[in-house]
């Protein structure tokens, strides 16, 4: 067997480790139920914030509901109700960059995005996850039991940390989404990244079986070659 048939195989064996990271599939975007009022990096913003209810997601040919979908940038828009071609990960990665405080934002859609009913709730978890993500560059403006259930989570999420209970093991466990860029004059630009709670979590093979499986295909084609040589 020549080298350059080995490299291939090697090649497949990194492209399907690699193809358990990120799924090119498709997003079928819920409605959001809230909208607040914040200050974000100077400026005062009334804009929609909360979980997308009833948000849905083809990802590695099986279709998954999600129990929450929220925002985790401040920076782009995306259409409720919309679908799109969206690309799925497991790494806290949105748009090319890596969400700060991926974790602690995996911590708390883990412990409330299934309870977060209300529309009150839903705006508070909302609000906390972006005050994790973007410090004192986010201000929560609306006050009320948005602001009460802000508080609340983000209590919750700083005992947690202080207890060890939140690790770079939790961002494996949501869904990082990227939807596709858009035309914007002659360039494009990002849509708004999110991040998603399946229930069940999708299966992702583990490291080890993938490294174990990678391993195996090379060995193989190391046998092949010394029989043919032989």
């Amino acid at each position: 067997m020549s080298l350059s048939k080995l490299s291939i195989l090697a090649a497949a064996a990194v492209t399907l480790t690699l193809g358990a990271v990120a799924h090119a599939d498709t997003l079928n975007l819920g409605d959001s139920v809230g909208s607040f009022t914040f200050r974000f990096n100077g400026d005062t913003h009334t804009a929609g914030g909360g979980n997308f209810v009833g948000s849905s997601a083809v990802i590695g040919s099986k279709t998954v509901d999600f129990t929450a979908v929220y925002c985790v940038d401040l920076n782009h828009e995306i259409n409720e109700g919309d679908s799109y071609n969206a690309t799925f990960k497991t790494n806290g990665v949105v748009n090319g960059s890596t969400v700060h405080n991926d974790a602690a934002i995996a911590w708390l859609l883990l412990n409330f995005g299934a309870s977060a009913d209300t529309k009150t709730e839903s705006e508070g978890l909302q609000a906390a996850i972006w005050e994790e993500e973007y410090g004192n560059s986010f201000s929560l403006l609306s006050g009320g039991a948005i602001a009460n259930n802000e508080d609340n989570y983000l209590d919750a999420l700083h005992n947690a940390i202080n207890h060890g209970q939140v690790t770079s093991s939790l961002v494996s466990q949501v869904e990082w989404i990227t939807p596709p860029t858009v035309k914007q004059g002659k360039g494009s630009e990002d849509q708004q990244g999110l991040v998603g709670l399946v229930d069940p979590p999708p299966a992702v093979p583990e490291p080890a079986t993938l490294s174990l499986f990678g391993t195996g295909i090379l060995g193989l084609a190391g046998m092949v070659r010394r029989r043919l040589s032989a």
